[in-house]
């Protein structure tokens, strides 16, 4: 195999105080099948030692999510996992008696499978069955090994130094004595391996499974590609293509052929790019050297789309043709660009941070916003496919021809709700969700709960449903002649590897595991599951590639291999230990291409078509909805609300960003204004286009009683159209006839006061007009009979203001912006899902806003508000309530600039540097007809 030499940068200095040289870094050789067996081994008994383990000793401390149902989960976690198997021979049973037994139930059960579906010729599987036989006699003469302490210690040591070994690998550790030590106490380990008779039957019968597993007629096929990344395990989500500065360079695509040899130095590995130089763009004339992530085939097989870095600055998507081994640069921004995946009709969808803003979680290097957007084969016409305002991963396309991706959904609600199955049309129509993305509870109301009083000290007794199903889900990919998925079950700060899983769509989802299947069950889901005792949330499995339902290519560790249903899983290309991790395996054939779906948007080189016609949206009857309807409760209109991305990068999840809001992790946002809803429930209205919204449906006092917490967009020219609020997804269509308000033009979007609102600030919507005026008067006649009086206290010497209880609020934000008086809904603290009253992943119907406020409730009835009530016009009404329904936010926008932000607080209606046009705040398309 030729050695190509590929350069990785070490920032520290030498002993001399200048730069090291690059690192070297030759592409990975293939490691003999019998480490890949050792491996195997040591997971065996470790599941073993879990198995056996008493349930009712597990350490208490790791529950703190549900500490109420401890003794139950610790029953019955096993059981649970058992049940949402794919199939549960891929477990470890207590009656295999070691792994060696394990291996061949787990062998026999595919060969029953082959027989069951004629998979290979019966005298095949008759010679296969025989050598299967003979293990299994010669098995039955020496008893399984004891499991004592020292036994399964060795392979529990031998585990926790590989890590680190591996770890320490990838970080490009600078401390070379100390890698040194790791490197020879691991291969001593692996020489001390205790005793164990059946050890060689267990090498014998997966020489056997080898051969069984490698006859399968779904392979073959002549080679796979790949791609060595560079591995990033501990990476959050958000931040999952930051270049960190310590991780190596190199790697890229690599072909394997020859990949069902028994001989692991006769695989042959090919490195796609060696002596490629790029064709076109910044890099023309050289040879890519840099970072590498994500891999993709074209339909007919002739070409890969991949992305790149090599300034370590931004990421770029670059094609490779297979046959002419042309390697083209197809964008080149600031902006990164990454995760490519061939469309239908020839276009490219990717992800890419041009949307602009920036994460929740800031984190260096990078974290900013990246959603959908695509662009045409030669890298001309990009357009932006989603205007998200939190990020998109791994498109992938369905059967049907739609965009398939993870959508981190976190508005109003918990960061850890969801990042889960969506899915939209080829031009980005109509993103939704079709897998997982309300976790329960949905509601966090209680039937003792009144909608205006104070939850801020109340019990949390609810169970977080993030603890009841995968942290998060990603590389979602169509299962052949299937309507399932296989993808990967990861954790929002635990990278991009985790658990396999099967997900059926088709299947009414009750936001646990309905659709569900676990089809690596010994290995726990990252984050949600990862501080039980019973399996292992590791970084093991990801990138699955689907042969069937049954059969898979994906990477285990840093490794490619053969996975089955029963747990049977067969090494391809082993590099463990080594600088990259081997991801996105795929056979290198062509596949049938799917469906072309109409473009029904028109931006880029679409925007000036004389069909292009006013963005409406259309509600069929917003009545119609999975959730109770208040009683006796009208929707009168519906109130369109604009969000905008987050643009603070000095600060992480789980603040109150610089003034925001009370309530942390509440995003910017500006309410457009309103449009009628008619008695029959339908809406049809003029749309803004090319921003992330929400809509609030209002009763006839303008008082949300319904509001989306998840977000949405509209597209130039896209007639967006709904069934109804939160309908069922297997619904179907209602009876057909003509809404009313599709007898009629659009409602153009009127506004509910004249100033505050665009952009919206707290103190010009409702303190200076309304709170200044007609409140602080008598609350400050109030306080001054309380002035400031500080008392020491004699044990902690601290001195406190013994008046400041008896202080009525002042009217500044910070006096009323408490639970007590203002609806917010909670993000990265308090709970998040399982608070009271304010958690959940849904809005309870007439439960939330001025509706569930202290303050509007004591503005209407209270005795001391009596007079004030004559006073307030039905414009201060209409402020006070649109305040306290846009989440009782401060300020509209934030980002680093303290002036900006300051101004904003004092009243002044500074612009959004993002998503907004002074000439045009409503953003709808008044140029088209």
């Amino acid at each position: 195999m030729a050695v190509v030499v590929l350069a990785t940068q070490v920032a520290a200095a030498s002993e001399e105080g200048k730069p090291e040289p690059p690192v070297v870094h030759p592409i990975p050789g293939n490691l003999p099948i019998s480490e890949a067996l050792n491996i195997e081994y040591g997971e065996l008994v470790r599941s073993f030692q879990r198995l056996q383990s008493d349930m009712n000793n597990l350490d208490s401390s790791w529950n703190w999510n549900h500490p109420e149902r401890l003794e139950e989960v610790n029953k019955q976690y096993r059981q649970t996992v058992m049940s949402q198997a794919y199939d549960k021979n891929a477990m470890v049973h207590l009656a295999d008696g070691d792994p060696l037994g394990t291996v061949l139930r787990r062998t026999k059960a595919l060969l029953e499978y082959y027989r069951a579906h004629e998979s290979l010729p019966t005298a095949r599987l008759d010679a296969f069955a025989k050598k299967l036989a003979a293990v299994e006699a010669d098995a039955k003469k020496v008893p399984p090994v004891e499991m004592t302490e020292d036994f399964i210690g060795y392979y529990r040591q031998v585990y926790s130094l590989e890590k680190q070994y591996r770890h320490m690998r990838i970080a490009q550790f600078r401390d070379k004595k100390q890698l040194e030590r790791f490197r020879e106490a691991w291969a001593k380990a692996k020489k001390e391996r205790p005793a164990d008779p059946r050890r060689p039957l267990f090498d014998r019968a997966c020489a056997v499974r080898r051969e069984i597993v490698m006859a399968n007629p779904l392979l073959r096929f002549d080679a796979i590609v790949c791609m060595l990344e560079q591995p990033g395990e501990g990476r959050i989500m958000e931040q999952g293509r930051a270049c960190w500065g310590q991780r190596p360079l190199g790697g890229g695509p690599a072909i394997l052929t020859n990949f069902k040899t028994n001989d692991a130095k006769a695989l042959k590995i090919q490195d796609v790019l060696a002596g490629v130089k790029v064709a076109n763009g910044r890099w023309k004339g050289k040879p890519l050297r840099g970072a590498f992530s994500g891999l993709e085939l074209s339909y007919d097989g002739k070409f890969l789309l991949f992305a790149a870095t090599v300034d370590r600055m931004a990421w770029d998507v670059f094609r490779f043709a297979l046959a002419t081994k042309k390697l083209e640069q197809l964008t080149d921004s600031p902006a990164d660009d990454f995760d490519p995946h061939e469309l239908p009709d020839g276009r490219i969808v990717f992800t890419s941070t041009r949307r602009g803003g920036v994460g929740r979680c800031n984190l260096p290097p990078q974290s900013a916003t990246y959603t959908l957007h695509s662009m045409e084969p030669d890298g001309s016409d990009v357009v932006a496919l989603s205007y998200h305002e939190t990020n998109e991963w791994s498109p992938t396309i369905s059967h049907q021809g739609m965009i398939v991706y993870t959508r981190w959904d976190y508005l109003d609600r918990s960061w850890g709700a969801a990042h889960h199955m969506w899915h939209c049309f080829p031009d980005g129509r109509n993103p939704r969700n079709l897998h997982g993305n309300y976790p329960l509870p949905h509601s966090s109301f209680q039937e003792e709960n009144t909608p205006f009083e104070d939850y801020h000290d109340k019990t949390y007794k609810i169970t977080s449903g993030r603890y009841l199903r995968p942290d998060a889900e990603i590389g979602f990919r169509p299962v052949p002649k299937s309507h399932k998925y296989v993808a990967t079950a990861v954790g929002h700060h635990e990278g991009f590897s985790g658990s396999l899983i099967m997900v059926d769509p088709s299947i009414p989802d009750d936001n646990v595991m309905s659709q569900v299947r676990r089809l690596t069950p010994e290995v726990q889901f990252p984050e949600s599951e990862q501080r039980s005792r019973y399996g292992h949330a590791e970084h093991f499995y990801g990138t699955p590639w689907p042969l069937s339902e049954d059969f898979y290519l994906c990477n285990y560790l840093y490794g490619v291999y053969v996975l089955d249903r029963f747990g049977n899983r067969e090494v391809i290309y082993n590099t463990h230990g080594g600088p990259f991790r081997v991801r996105d395996a795929m056979p290198v054939q062509a596949r049938q291409r799917p469906p072309i779906i109409s473009t029904a948007t028109w931006q880029g080189k679409r925007r000036n078509l004389p069909d292009h016609k006013r963005a409406t949206i259309k509600v069929v009857n917003c009545y119609e909805m999975d959730t109770p309807w208040p009683e006796n409760t009208k929707v009168k209109w519906m109130r369109i609300v604009q969000v905008l991305p987050h643009l603070n990068t000095k600060e992480g999840g789980g603040r109150t960003y610089r003034g925001m809001s009370r309530f942390d992790d509440s995003v910017g946002r500006m309410p457009l204004g309103v449009v009628p809803v008619e008695d029959d429930g339908s809406v049809y209205c003029e749309a803004p286009v090319e921003c992330a919204l929400y809509f609030q449906l209002l009763d006839e006092n303008g008082m949300a009683v319904h509001s989306m917490r998840s977000a949405t967009y509209v597209h130039p020219g896209e007639q967006m159209a709904c069934i109804g609020c939160h309908e069922a997804r297997q619904d179907a269509a209602p009876v057909p006839g003509r809404p009313k308000a599709f007898r009629r033009g659009p409602s153009k979007i009127k506004p509910e006061v004249s100033s505050g609102i665009i952009p919206f600030s707290f103190t010009k919507l409702v303190k200076t007009p309304v709170l200044d005026k007609k409140c602080l008067p008598c609350h400050q006649k109030h306080n001054d009979k309380y002035p400031p009086k500080m008392v020491a206290d004699e044990k902690t010497k601290r001195t406190t203001d013994v008046n400041s209880a008896k202080r009525i609020p002042d009217m500044t934000y910070w006096s009323l912006a408490n639970p007590k008086w203002v609806f917010g809904y909670p993000g990265e603290k308090n709970h998040c899902l399982r608070r009271i009253g304010t958690g959940g992943s849904r809005t309870t119907p007439g439960r939330l806003g001025a509706h569930a406020s202290g303050l509007m409730h004591v503005l209407k009835n209270a005795p001391q508000h009596k007079e004030l009530k004559k006073t307030l016009t039905t414009d201060d009404w209409r402020r006070i309530t649109i305040w306290l329904d846009m989440n009782s936010n401060n300020i509209c926008w934030t980002n680093n600039d303290n002036d900006a932000i300051k101004k904003q607080v004092e009243g002044e209606a500074l612009a959004p540097p993002i998503d907004y046009d002074p000439k045009n705040p409503l953003r709808t398309e008044n140029d088209r007809p």
